[in-house]
C-alpha cells in the first residue's frame, strides 16, 4: 500500500480537475449557442425546453467536485486477465464523476459514474482487479482537491475495510438536503443500483442506512442506461410528505437527472374537485384502507351497467335495423371478459354495436359503409339511451359518494365482501348532497380506486417508493397504478423481534440495534429453487421472530384477504399495521443480495409477467 503523493501528483490532479471546469464550460457555451429551430410552435417549444434542460444538467457548482475517482488499467498481466479487461481499454486512465464532460474534440475528460467502464471503481478488489492497476480516490473540501488515496488493485493490495475517505464522505454530518453518495457507493449496494431494468426490487433496513440513496441513485443509472425507454415513460419517485420530498429534491438534480416527477403520495393520488372537510374514526379508516375496497369500488362501478328493457333500434338510410336486449347484453358481456378499463371498455362496447349493426345492414342495403351505420347511430337518440342504459358514463366522484351515502348501494357492492358492522361504519347519516358530503382523507385512496377502475392513470417506466412500508393495500394499489418498480422499506420493529439481532458498523463490529445504529444485518436467504422462499429474518432472531418479510407468496393474515392485480402489486396485511405488507412481482422467485452495512437488508425480485400490456379498442 502506498500513501497519498501530496506533491508533484497532486498538483497534476488539481491542473486537471481545472482542466475538467473548463471543458464543462466549453460544452455549456456550445448548448447555450444553439437556437431552437422547428417546423412548428410546438416542435420549438419542445426543442428550447430540451435546450433548456441541458443547459441546467451542465451547470457547475464550485463546491462540488467534478470528479472524485481515478481508474487505470494496468497494461497486461495478471490483473488484465479479469473477465472485465479488454484490450481496448488496456493501459487508459479515466477520472469518474457525477457527469460526463468532453473537451472540444469530443474526448472523455470526466467519465459518468454511470457508465459500464466504472464499474471495476466500485466492485474491483485485489483479489479480482477487473483489470484495474490503480484504483485512486480523491479528498476534497468545498470542491478543492486536497489529496488522494490509492490502491494498487493489480499487485494484490487493497485497503483492509473503508478506505479513509470514504468513511470521512460517509460520516460527514447529515445536515440540509440529502446529498448523493457516488463516491463511496458500495459493492453490494452497486450491484443493486445497476440491477437490471426488469428487477422489481426491495430495499429494507434501519434508519441512516442509505435506503433512500440507493434507490434514487438506481433510478439516476436506469435513466442513464435506458435513456430512450426511459425520457418517454418517465420516473417517479414518491415520498411520505412534502417535508420529505424537499429533503430528497436535489439528488437526482445533482448527478444531471432534472426531469424526474417527485412527489408525495397524497400528491399522486387522483383528484377530483371535492373538499376534503371530515375525518375517519379507525374502525373506518380500517376499512377504507383495506384491500377489500377493491372489490366494493369495482362492483359499485360495475354494478350500473343494465340490461335494455327494449331493443335498439334506428334507421340506416329508409332501412330500420335493430338489436335485442339478449344481444346487446352478449356484446357487453364480451367486453366485460377483456378486463378493459371502464371508459375504454364503454368505447369498445359502441363500436361492437356498430360493427353488429353494419352486419345487420349489410344483408338488406348495398354498398353501405361503416360510416354510414356510424353516423347514423350517433343521430339516433333512441339508440344512444339505449346503449347509455347498458353501459353508461360514470365519474369517480359519483361512484364513491353513492357507495358512502346510501346503505343500499353500499350493501349491494360490498355483500361477501364486508360484514354489515363494516358497511354502517361507513356509510355516512344524513349526507345525500355531494357539496356538503363529509369527505376524508381516507377517501381520497377510494376516489383513486375509482378513477383508475374508469381510465388509467399515467404510467411511468420506473417509480421508486420510499417508506413503503407504511403504505396502507390501497395506496399500495395506487402506487402499483402507476407501474411499480423499486420500493424503499424500513422494517418495523416488534418488541418480540428478539435480542439476537445486532447491526454491522463501519469497522465490522457488531452492537444491538437501535435508534441511530446503521441497520440490521443482511437478510438470510438467497434462491430457494424448491419453491418460494420463506420469510426472511434478522440475524440471530429466533425462528419464528416478529418482523420479516416475505417476498414470494406471503401467507394472507386471517383479518385481510391477499389483493392481487394486473400491476404485481400483492398486500398480506393486518388492518392499518404496515408491518407484513410485502411488494413482489407475482410468481416471481426471491433473491436476496448482501447489502453490506450500509443498505442493510435488500431483496430484488424478478418482475415475472404480472404487468400485463392491454391495449384499448380505437374509438
Amino acid at each position: 500500500m502506498r500513501d497519498p503523493a501530496l506533491g508533484g501528483e497532486l498538483a497534476t490532479e488539481q491542473a486537471y480537475l481545472a482542466h475538467a471546469r473548463r471543458s464543462l464550460e466549453a460544452m455549456r457555451r456550445g448548448v447555450a449557442g444553439l437556437r431552437a429551430q422547428g417546423g412548428d410552435k410546438l416542435a420549438r417549444e419542445i426543442l428550447e425546453a430540451n435546450l433548456a434542460a441541458r443547459l441546467t444538467a451542465l451547470q457547475d457548482d464550485p463546491d462540488v467536485p467534478l470528479f472524485f475517482g481515478r481508474i487505470d488499467f494496468g497494461a497486461g498481466g495478471a490483473g488484465a486477465a479479469s473477465s472485465a479487461s479488454t484490450p481496448a481499454h488496456r493501459g487508459e486512465v479515466f477520472h469518474l464523476g457525477r457527469r460526463h464532460v468532453q473537451d472540444t474534440h469530443g474526448d472523455p475528460v470526466v467519465v459518468d459514474w454511470r457508465a459500464d467502464i466504472a464499474r471495476p471503481f466500485y466492485r474491483a478488489s485485489g483479489r479480482d482487479p477487473m483489470g484495474l492497476h490503480r484504483r485512486r480516490r480523491f479528498g476534497f473540501q468545498r470542491g478543492k482537491l486536497t489529496g488522494f488515496e490509492d490502491e494498487l488493485l493489480g499487485l494484490g493490495e487493497e485497503l483492509k475495510g473503508l478506505s479513509p475517505l470514504v468513511a470521512a464522505e460517509i460520516e460527514r454530518p447529515r445536515t440540509g438536503p440529502m446529498r448523493d453518495i457516488v463516491a463511496s457507493i458500495q459493492p453490494e449496494q452497486d450491484e443493486i443500483v445497476r440491477a437490471g431494468i426488469d428487477r422489481s426490487v426491495c430495499v429494507q433496513g434501519g434508519p441512516g442506512t442509505g435506503k433512500t440513496a440507493v434507490g434514487l441513485h438506481r433510478a439516476a443509472y436506469l435513466l442513464y442506461a435506458h435513456a430512450g425507454q426511459l425520457r418517454r415513460s418517465g420516473v417517479l419517485v414518491i415520498g411520505p410528505n412534502d417535508a420529505f420530498i424537499r429533503y430528497i429534491g436535489d439528488v437526482l438534480p445533482a448527478l444531471g437527472e432534472v426531469s424526474v416527477d417527485q412527489m408525495p403520495l397524497t400528491e399522486l393520488l387522483a383528484r377530483p374537485r371535492i373538499q376534503v372537510r371530515g375525518t375517519d374514526g379507525d374502525a373506518a379508516a380500517e376499512v377504507k384502507h383495506s384491500a377489500r375496497m377493491a372489490s366494493v369500488i369495482r362492483r359499485a362501478c360495475y354494478r350500473r351497467l343494465a340490461t335494455p328493457q327494449e331493443r335498439l333500434a334506428m334507421r340506416v338510410g329508409v332501412t330500420t335495423v335493430a338489436l335485442q336486449p339478449p344481444e346487446i347484453a352478449k356484446i357487453r358481456e364480451r367486453v366485460v371478459l377483456r378486463d378493459l378499463p371502464y371508459d375504454a371498455g364503454r368505447t369498445a362496447f359502441r363500436n361492437l354495436l356498430v360493427d353488429r349493426l353494419l352486419e345487420i345492414t349489410e344483408r338488406s342495403v348495398h354498398n353501405v359503409t361503416r360510416s354510414d351505420v356510424v353516423a347514423a347511430f350517433r343521430a339516433s337518440k333512441a339508440a344512444q339511451d339505449i346503449a347509455g342504459v347498458a353501459w353508461p358514463r360514470v365519474n369517480p366522484v359519483d361512484v364513491v359518494f353513492e357507495l358512502l351515502s346510501d346503505p343500499d348501494a353500499m350493501a349491494a357492492a360490498a355483500e361477501g365482501v364486508l360484514s354489515e358492522q363494516e358497511q354502517a361504519t361507513l356509510v355516512w347519516s344524513g349526507h345525500r348532497v355531494r357539496a356538503k358530503a363529509p369527505w376524508s382523507p381516507a377517501d381520497l385512496v377510494l376516489l383513486d380506486e375509482a378513477a383508475g377502475l374508469i381510465d388509467r392513470p399515467r404510467g411511468y417506466g420506473h417509480v421508486v417508493v420510499d417508506e413503503a412500508q407504511d403504505l396502507s393495500p390501497m395506496q399500495l394499489r395506487a402506487v402499483g397504478r402507476r407501474y411499480q418498480r423499486s420500493v424503499i422499506h424500513r422494517p418495523a420493529r416488534r418488541a418480540g423481534q428478539g435480542p439476537g439481532v445486532r447491526c454491522r458498523r463501519a469497522g465490522g463490529a457488531g452492537a444491538p440495534c437501535g435508534r441511530g445504529a446503521p441497520g440490521p444485518a443482511p437478510a438470510l436467504h438467497r434462491d430457494h429453487p424448491g419453491g418460494p422462499p420463506p420469510c426472511a429474518r434478522a440475524v440471530g432472531a429466533p425462528a419464528g421472530a416478529a418482523g420479516g418479510r416475505c417476498l414470494g407468496n406471503p401467507k394472507p393474515a386471517s383479518s385481510d384477504k391477499v389483493a392481487e392485480d394486473g400491476y404485481g402489486v400483492s398486500s398480506s396485511v393486518e388492518p392499518m399495521k404496515m408491518n407484513n405488507v410485502a411488494i413482489r412481482a407475482a410468481d416471481a422467485p426471491s433473491r436476496t443480495y448482501n447489502a453490506g452495512p450500509f443498505t442493510g437488508r435488500t431483496t430484488a425480485t424478478s418482475r415475472g409477467k404480472a404487468v400485463r400490456a392491454k391495449r384499448a379498442i380505437d374509438t
